[in-house]
């Protein structure tokens, strides 16, 4: 094959449609997996750099995000997920005209909302950041609230950027938005090693902000390829923005309610010792990385579907998608969760086992990464069930589930904390007890309503993973002390990393061949995504992909494109 063929059916591939949701599911895993092992690059870098040294600082530096972020969920997130996806998709089989002009009323609609709210946040960074910390010191504080007015700023490029990503999505093209996660960490990553050399703890704050400029900058030329453009719209009467609004509402102070989680976790961790909460952070990030790559990249996928099968009224259609999508997620994280827990050691040391980073801090993450694992299975289906409720534009029932959540939250937390004397591990284990709750909530409310919701097929899968559990894990567990034990030298990087990929190896294979065995359609799909995922010539040498099972989809559609 050619250089000229190559490089044009590699341009092809970033802008092709994938209509199979498992099909994009895995362009946004391998791309989320890209991202997620450079994001494990970013903070071994990170803590690598400031960690034995400048602990409190890193400190500051990781809840400095919390007030950025808390903008970023509950305007940009709480928009665009719940409310902008599903109604531009339906209004997108209508006018596809009409489409675009609504998604520049919502985000000029955003900026207008989003700009007074940063602006208070950059003027009064440093008494909020002085309410949401404990025993932070004046040092820390200042430190925390600098860095806070820098992070602000990446909010507005992201609020554009998710725009973008949700038009993509609408459209069924997910490589770009799923590149542009890598190019963030790569901004972050610039900013370590290139900034802090001259700026500090300041360099990584930095490369936060050019790592969203990047995450827009890639998703932008295809974007005006397709159409879209930027320029400002204050049509903000029609109706659809007002049923975006509607939507919007209970989900921002559903997400609300997940920050103000986030917030007590982090007030808490600050009354332990320096670097506990960055400890907490680590562990949460290897942790989080597995339900994303196999709840968020699922989710993100299914929810155009999701959206256009409840716009063409296939109730029976729908059932059976969200049913696929959901088990399938669950069918992975299980997977991962049961790795993690045993290989929990070697991938902190892998991860984050820099020189600098002491051996008790690695034993430490290790430990609350282990009562983390039940939140990986967790908050993978919680991916998928709330999106169902978006589809289905729903989300008064995911703000009274987070709601509940957030009340397990504060009393095991602060139970935990000042009257059993838990430590960290009392924030861990409240925060994979609420999400294992708020789970099962999430799935006993959607099934009452989708229409033909199959409850024993739910039982079957739960009945089957629990042998799939029972005997990967002693197949994690053997081979991997075996491996250590009468083989490999794991004082050295490269043996601890091939006893990981070893023992991963084995262990999925036994997950995979068992779940064949037993006639698990998932264990089928992982197979089938793992075949494709090894033909990289065909994906440069096809610029379509032809997939027989939603071509009846495709036409409900109308070819989007």
């Amino acid at each position: 094959m050619g250089l000229r063929t190559l490089f044009i059916n590699g341009r092809r591939l970033l802008s092709r449609r994938q209509n199979n949701i498992f099909s994009a599911a895995l362009t946004l895993a391998i791309a989320f997996g890209l991202s997620a092992f450079l994001g494990v690059v970013r903070d071994r870098f990170l803590y690598a750099r400031f960690y034995a040294c400048c602990a409190p600082q890193l400190d500051a530096y990781n809840a400095a995000f919390r007030l950025p972020d808390l903008v970023f969920q509950l305007l940009v997130i709480g928009a665009l997920s719940a409310a902008f996806i599903p109604v531009f998709s339906e209004k997108l089989l209508q006018n596809p005209r009409e489409a675009y002009s609504l998604a520049r009323a919502t985000g000029t609609l955003l900026a207008l909302i989003f700009l007074p709210l940063a602006a208070i946040i950059f003027l009064f960074a440093r008494p909020l950041s002085a309410l949401i910390t404990a025993n932070f010191t004046e040092e820390q504080i200042d430190t925390m609230a600098n860095l806070t007015r820098i992070m602000i700023f990446a909010q507005f490029f992201f609020l554009f950027s998710n725009l973008t990503t949700g038009v993509l999505q609408v459209k069924k093209r997910f490589l770009l938005p799923a590149l542009s996660p890598i190019v963030y960490n790569l901004g972050i990553i610039l900013g370590i090693k290139v900034f802090a050399n001259f700026l500090g703890i300041y360099g990584p704050a930095v490369g936060v902000l050019l790592g969203a400029v990047f995450h827009l900058l890639i998703q932008l030329p295809l974007a005006l390829k397709l159409g879209f453009s930027f320029r400002p719209e204050f049509s903000f009467r029609r109706p659809e923005i007002k049923r975006i609004l509607k939507l919007m509402l209970p989900r921002s102070l559903s997400l609300g309610l997940g920050q103000i989680e986030n917030t007590v976790i982090m007030f808490l961790a600050t009354t332990f010792p320096p670097g506990s909460l960055s400890l907490l952070y680590l562990a949460e990030h290897l942790s989080q990385l597995f339900s994303r790559l196999f709840g968020v990249t699922i989710g993100q996928a299914a929810l155009p579907s999701f959206s256009s099968l409840t716009a063409a009224r296939k109730n029976q259609e729908f059932a059976k998608v969200f049913l696929d999508s959901l088990l399938e997620s669950l069918y992975l994280a299980l997977l991962a969760a049961t790795a993690v827990l045993v290989l929990r050691i070697p991938l902190v040391r892998l991860a984050f086992g820099a020189r600098q980073f002491p051996w008790a801090a690695t034993l430490k993450t290790g430990k609350v990464l282990a009562f983390l694992t039940p939140a990986i299975v967790a908050n993978s289906g919680i991916q998928i069930a709330t999106r169902g409720f978006y589809a289905l534009q729903d989300t008064k029932k995911p703000f009274f589930i987070s709601l509940f959540s957030l009340l397990i939250i504060l009393l095991v937390g602060f139970g935990g904390v000042f009257w059993l004397h838990w430590q960290i591990y009392a924030l861990v284990l409240a925060i994979s007890l609420a999400a294992v709750v708020r789970f099962f909530l999430l799935l006993f409310l959607i099934s009452q309503k989708i229409e033909g919701f199959n409850w024993k097929r739910i039982r079957e899968f739960l009945g089957k993973s629990i042998v799939l559990v029972t005997v990967s894990g002693p197949v994690f567990w053997g081979m991997m002390h075996f491996l250590e034990k009468f083989w490999l030298d794991t004082t050295r990087v490269w043996g601890l990393l091939v006893l990981t990929l070893l023992t991963l190896g084995g262990g999925t294979a036994v997950y995979l061949f068992l779940s064949l065995r037993l006639g698990m359609e998932e264990g089928k799909v992982l197979l089938t995504l793992l075949r494709r995922f090894c033909n990289f010539r065909q994906l440069f040498l096809t610029s379509q992909e032809q997939i027989k099972d939603t071509k009846e989809l495709l036409e409900t559609q109308g070819e989007l494109s």
